[in-house]
């Protein structure tokens, strides 16, 4: 395996580093900047291991949005989500917003801090840490 990381730059502005791997067959293909390694699924798909610490188990795939998961800061804020959800049974989205700013975990209700609450919590109602019985907008 060979591998080659590059910076790009578009517009004259920094474009972030990729990593650029030489497959067996002779293709090329860049990698997300922290990569450390490849497979090649059985499907033709190509998945990237992470080399960072805290990602070692977190995969990037070709074709898929996946992504790099969630940040820790966005887990506590979940887990802070459940048990104000849990507590006030059923509740709003915009409830849960409000706890989270009395409780001084989000700094204001300003609409990007909402919408960051409301995105969280559809991410935990589908993962399934939040159940959708609990919300009160049904």
């Amino acid at each position: 395996m060979t591998k080659h990381s590059e910076t790009s730059f578009k517009k004259g502005r920094k474009k972030a580093q990729r990593t650029l791997f030489m497959l067996p067959d002779g293709r090329s293909v860049f990698g997300p900047p922290h990569a450390r390694s490849y497979s090649i699924l059985p499907d033709g798909r190509i998945v990237f291991c992470l080399a960072r610490p805290e990602a070692n188990d977190e995969y990037f795939e070709t074709g898929i949005k996946k992504g790099r998961g969630l940040a820790k800061r966005s887990l506590d804020l979940i887990e802070a989500m459940r048990v104000a959800a849990e507590a006030a049974r059923p509740i709003t989205g915009r409830g849960v917003g409000y706890k989270l700013f009395a409780a001084k975990l989000i700094p204001s209700m300003a609409d990007n801090e909402m919408q960051r609450v409301y995105r969280l919590l559809k991410v935990a109602r589908e993962q399934g840490d939040i159940p959708w019985e609990w919300d009160d907008e049904n």
